[in-house]
């Protein structure tokens, strides 16, 4: 009997264990998006569990669970969905960057769209990425309400002017202020060839997870002096809990110029000149200068017509290429990027090259103290012709006459033009620019409760440039055997900002958000150059190797910021809705009798859609009225308004 019943006990230890065993499945799918295109580094988290994975390249992933057990998948600017697990499946995950619980960055915080009262627009990296562009801000073009880019020319490190809701002076700024993950970048245009230079070229796209651009006055409150122009708060990726993760991305786009003017032909630009000689009663003149401009060649049957149009214009091309390597644990996370960017102009000799690489590390220490750095690095060349106040530039050779040659039969530029033949200029010059860019952030955060954190951040960002222009002896205009002139200017920001964060909701609908904190920047700017002349022959293209220095000029200047700052949102019940803020910017540009300014700000929200009279509406899903006041400082005014009669003797 006693044996019977072991024997029996064994049997149903068995059967037990084979129907644990067939509750474990391999689970494998795939995430696409709404176009059925693979989403690669989706998030699939085992619901109540430790265990996770990443789709690969191609969206799929395989993961062990138990047969209805809920998946969590997740994809940044896509909405988050919930699944039961099964043996094969797949997913599409849905654009999220209109919904309702996006978070959107506000300024040392974060805050769900639904709960907003003041302004803001957004872009994610999906948004970015879909245009191969040399520069961030021609990626935000068309896709911000509210927000007016446009760039000042058409080379590639052609300078970017944002409009966001207009322009706020006429004296000082326009700019907005630009802020990479807290640092407050610097944006000084430092061109000394008469064409604005774009400082923010040194950002890569492929490193961005979003940018939010505060358009009120009541969003941008929170950054005070220098917020009336607007605030962009760029966010960079970070790494996510899951396995690591390898991307690369390739991309090749070309360029075309549009909307060229129709200029006379050869056998046009003779009968208009000839008929204005008969007119002047100087016909013999006006085909002296013909015979001038044609150096010998047959300008009565048309033998030479030059479209210089076509020749100061190019295909252009842009080539990217970039990397990324993310993952991490409950406790560490990590991001890594390299960017290579080649973009070739439309307009002749003028390109950019530029490389970026990025590290982004947080480490849980203890569950309530995290530690971080990011830290990035960027090098940019920009090769072009001549200055915009030169009359050789490529498209001053419009101005040229159909009936001279472009280059002589030996290859050599003509010389004998109507005006200086900007090929003169290609063939006998450079001007070359190279900035670097420098940001890192150390950063630390203590929870003393679930709802009570204190953040503390120490940033630096350092831009460095240097321009070299070089005319050789056969250089437009030369009367010194050549030239050389070059600039070199260094730029430094240091911020310190430490605030606490106060986050917590009391029965349930009672919900109080408060930061309060303070910050100091210094910045600091450092510029020389030196003009040489006489160079032996053409091999001397440096500052050295000139026999004479005739020219050089230098300054340092610097200015400080100390701020506090706060601020305040409520909400009740979701419906209810209010934020205020204040600002104190003190600073050393401003005069001595207003050292400090107080920026306040307050806005009001009502969810008119979560009443009972609409909340059962199936046509108005969502509707909240807002109203925002507030007030903002301009302080790109210089260093030394408030002692605009002092100056340097000349």
């Amino acid at each position: 009997m006693d044996l019977n019943f072991k024997r029996f006990a064994a049997l149903l230890f068995v059967l037990f264990t084979q129907i644990t065993v067939a509750q474990e499945i391999k689970v494998t799918g795939s995430v696409t998006d709404k176009a059925g295109l693979p989403v690669p580094g989706a998030n699939i988290v085992l619901k109540g569990t430790k265990e996770v994975t990443q789709t690969n390249f191609d969206g799929e992933f395989t993961l062990n669970a138990k047969e209805g057990q809920i998946l969590v998948i997740s994809y940044v600017g896509m909405k988050t969905v919930e699944i039961p697990a099964s043996k094969s499946m797949k997913v599409t995950l849905t654009d999220a960057s209109n919904e309702l619980e996006a978070v959107l960055v506000v300024g040392y915080g974060t805050q769900s769209k639904k709960n907003l009262t003041d302004n803001i627009a957004r872009v994610t990296a999906k948004d970015i990425q879909q245009v191969p562009v040399a520069n961030v801000q021609n990626a935000l073009v068309g896709k911000l309400a509210g927000v007016q880019i446009t760039q000042t020319n058409g080379k590639v490190d052609g300078g970017i002017n944002i409009r966001v809701r207009g322009a706020a002076s006429i004296s000082a700024g326009t700019q907005p202020l630009y802020v990479l993950d807290g640092i407050p970048l610097i944006n000084d245009d430092e061109s000394s060839n008469g064409a604005p230079t774009n400082p923010l070229l040194t950002l890569s796209t492929n490193e961005i997870e979003s940018i939010d651009v505060l358009k009120d006055a009541s969003s941008a409150a929170i950054y005070g002096a220098r917020g009336a122009n607007g605030v962009v708060l760029i966010t960079t990726k970070k790494g996510k809990e899951g396995k690591g993760t390898f991307t690369i991305n390739l991309s090749q786009g070309v360029s075309e110029p549009t909307h060229k003017k129709k200029w006379l032909n050869a056998k046009q630009y003779v009968e208009l000149l000839q008929e204005a000689g008969r007119n002047a009663n100087d016909l013999e003149s006006v085909e002296d200068e013909l015979d001038f401009l044609a150096q010998g060649t047959d300008w009565r049957n048309g033998e030479i017509n030059t479209d210089w149009q076509d020749i100061a214009f190019q295909t252009g091309y842009t080539t990217d290429a970039d990397f990324s390597v993310s993952g991490g644990d409950p406790k560490t996370k990590y991001y890594f990027s390299g960017a290579y960017n080649n973009t070739i102009g439309i307009i002749d000799s003028n390109d950019l090259e530029r490389l970026t690489s990025r590290v982004n590390v947080s480490h849980k220490v203890f569950d309530n103290f995290t530690l971080g750095m990011n830290l990035s690095f960027s090098r940019s060349i920009i090769h072009r012709v001549q200055d915009d106040n030169s009359f050789s530039s490529p498209l001053q050779s419009v101005a040229q006459s159909p009936i001279s040659q472009a280059r002589l039969a030996d290859g050599s530029a003509n010389p004998n033009t109507e005006y200086s033949n900007y090929l003169l200029a290609k063939d006998n010059t450079f001007w070359k620019t190279i900035m670097r860019r420098l940001t890192g952030k150390v950063f630390a955060e203590y929870k003393f409760l679930s709802f009570l954190k204190f953040n503390s951040d120490f940033s630096y960002d350092l831009l460095s440039q240097t321009e070299d222009y070089w005319q050789g002896k056969d250089a437009p205009f030369m009367a010194t055997d050549g030239a050389v002139f070059a600039t070199s200017v260094n730029t430094e920001n240091y911020i310190s900002s430490n605030y606490f964060t106060f986050d917590k909701t009391f029965a349930e609908k009672h919900n109080f958000n408060a930061v309060v904190g303070m910050e100091f920047n210094k910045y600091n700017r450092r510029y020389q150059d030196v003009n040489s002349i006489y160079l032996p022959n053409d091999d001397f293209q440096t500052v050295d190797g000139g026999a004479e220095v005739n020219e050089g000029h230098g300054s340092e200047t610097d200015y400080v910021f100390v701020s506090q700052f706060g601020r305040l949102n409520y909400a009740f019940d979701n419906k209810y809705l209010f934020k205020a803020s204040i600002r104190r910017d003190g600073s050393s540009r401003f005069g001595k009798n207003n050292k400090f300014g107080y920026f306040p700000a307050v806005s009001a929200g009502w969810v008119i859609s979560q009443e009972s009279f609409l909340k059962e509406n199936t046509i108005l899903t969502y509707l909240k009225l807002k109203a925002s006041w507030g007030k903002l400082g301009n302080a790109e005014l210089g260093n030394f308004a408030s002692r605009q009669l002092y100056q340097p003797n000349p």
